[in-house]
């Protein structure tokens, strides 16, 4: 009996002791085996310093060469706030905050084909966290952040395939050439090396991750975000969070600066002038969001603590001129007896030589631009802008307000 027993035990240690090695190897095997990894190498130190400190405040209509509206039709249905839009061979791809979709519009404004595949079922992805093209293979491209996974689309807005991502996740990622993607992650993600820690940058082709990072500096106490990706003038740049500097991703393997931010008390300066880092929330100046550049000028927004509430700056960079200037909005519009521009606010894309921002019947109504309008106290002296309000209603989709700037 006792020979039995110590067989029983003998039999039961064994079996045991596969059992663990085989969840260890299975455990091993979905870890992600990165054995070296190469970084991103900083190739140059030429970049073009935009002078915030001292550029000249203008009003934005100062700037102004030419304005379009495009109302965007309701063929597709009724369009909730807009977070992205992107323009390929006269289309407009925009994608849409609430509901995870994405509609396309031709320069019209009539719209095509609206992509409304959220779910959990086959070809449907979680949640949109941003958009691109891949002009190489003619593809629109969707981020799904939860799921870890690019969604294909042809041009016309038909599914095509699907693309895991292993390893890490992104919320945002672009097309870049030869079937490269360079996606943007949390820095204090390590993808299961400890050497990677603190690099924010990602790139990868089909099934392979090339984890070559970009190391981010100031890494600051707190929150750890990446910063921003976007497609700038024929080139693609990366804005580290709290950083005063834009970098175009050169190649594969390198980088360099393209723009530098001169702004009193910056964050970058801070970082400088301290033995360690710095610990900010986010609400200082030195904060860029929503950076569009074309062929002659860079927009961008700056977080401004004088103004009340939460106030983008924007402000306008002239390449041919060297010139920075402060936009002012117009903000009496309720005082006005003759309106021959609505100049719309922060921007969403760039549509050739035009910025694209966009504007609610909301918007307009917070102004009584409708009623003044109706009441004759106002007159709109715009006939494209005088059509746009006349049919623009509650149950409308916004109106693109397309603005080219002129060199002064």
């Amino acid at each position: 009996i006792f020979l039995i027993i110590e067989l029983l035990i003998v039999l039961f240690l064994l079996l045991f002791s596969l059992f663990f090695v085989s969840c260890r190897s299975k455990n091993k095997v979905l870890q992600p085996m990165i054995k070296e990894f190469d970084l991103l190498k900083r190739a140059n130190n030429d970049y073009t310093t935009i002078d915030l400190e001292h550029a000249e405040e203008l009003a934005y209509r100062e700037l102004i060469d030419s304005i379009r509206y495009i109302p965007l039709g309701d063929e597709c249905g009724v369009m909730g706030n807009i977070a992205n839009i992107i323009t390929y061979k006269g289309r407009f791809y925009i994608q849409e905050e609430q509901f995870d979709r994405v509609f396309i519009y031709d320069d019209t404004g009539r719209c095509l084909k609206k992509i409304d595949n959220k779910g959990r079922g086959p070809g449907e992805y979680l949640r949109i966290e941003s958009i691109d093209i891949n002009t190489e293979k003619e593809e629109l491209m969707l981020v799904d952040g939860m799921s870890d996974k690019l969604f294909f689309y042809d041009l016309d807005g038909n599914f095509k395939s699907i693309h895991s991502i292993r390893y890490f996740q992104t919320e945002n990622t672009l097309c870049l050439r030869d079937s490269v993607f360079l996606h943007i992650s949390a820095p204090s993600q390590n993808f299961g090396n400890e050497g990677l820690y603190g690099y924010a940058l990602v790139l990868s082709k089909g099934n392979e991750n090339f984890l070559k990072g970009y190391r981010y500096l100031p890494l600051q106490v707190g929150y750890k975000g990446g910063g921003q990706i976007f497609k700038g003038y024929e080139r693609s740049c990366y804005h580290p969070i709290y950083s005063d500097t834009i970098y175009q991703i050169l190649s594969d393997t390198t980088y360099g600066p393209i723009f530098y931010f001169k702004i009193k008390n910056s964050s970058w300066e801070k970082y400088h002038n301290s033995d360690r880092f710095v610990d900010i929330d986010g609400s200082e100046e030195g904060v860029f969001t929503l950076l569009y550049e074309n062929q002659d000028f860079f927009l961008g927004y700056i977080a401004d603590k004088k103004k009340k509430g939460n106030y983008m700056q924007p402000f306008l960079y002239d390449k041919m001129k060297d010139k920075t200037y402060l936009l002012r909005w117009c903000d009496y519009y309720e005082h006005l007896k003759e309106l021959d521009y609505f100049e719309g606010y922060e921007a969403r894309g760039i549509f050739e030589d035009y910025f694209i921002a966009h504007v609610s019947f909301s918007t307009l109504d917070q102004y009584n631009i409708f009623e003044r309008v109706k009441d004759g106290a106002l007159k709109i002296t715009n006939p494209e802008l005088e059509r746009v309000i006349q049919n623009l209603n509650t149950d409308s989709n916004p109106v693109l307000i397309l603005t080219k700037f002129k060199h002064l």
